[in-house]
């Protein structure tokens, strides 16, 4: 499933280049784009999708199902003594999953990744 919206996704992306370079012919810098932009664009877009779908099949093809047990996080104390205090070992355990601090990291994460790259087509390379 998620291939397949990569896959429209990339194909997004040549449509608009294409109606960008081709039917509306926006500059880039006041200058028409280059002959070869888009051909490039083209084949190396088609070049990743395929390289990716080859990976994935190789990664697929190389791995077992195995299931799990979902983690869990545990907060540990050693014996120890400070100043005149003595601690005993100790084990706390969560009472719920840490499902919000994971979707939290995974979206933070995302967004960084965008945000970056942003920032990056805007430098003046």
């Amino acid at each position: 499933m998620v291939a397949i919206l990569g896959i429209v996704l990339q194909f997004g992306a040549i449509v608009y280049c294409g109606l960008a370079t081709r039917y509306l012919q926006l500059p880039k810098d006041r200058n028409p784009v280059a002959d070869h932009a888009f051909p490039c664009t083209v084949s190396g877009t088609l070049l990743l999708v395929i390289g990716m779908l080859l990976c994935a099949h190789v990664v697929e093809s190389g791995t077992t199902e195995s299931i799990w047990r979902e983690a869990r996080v545990v907060w540990l104390q050693r014996l120890g003594t400070v100043n005149d205090q003595a601690f005993k070992p100790f084990a706390i355990f969560p009472q719920d999953a840490q499902a919000l601090i994971t979707v939290a990291g995974v979206s933070v994460s995302i967004l960084g990744f965008v945000v970056q790259f942003t920032g990056l087509c805007g430098m003046h390379w």
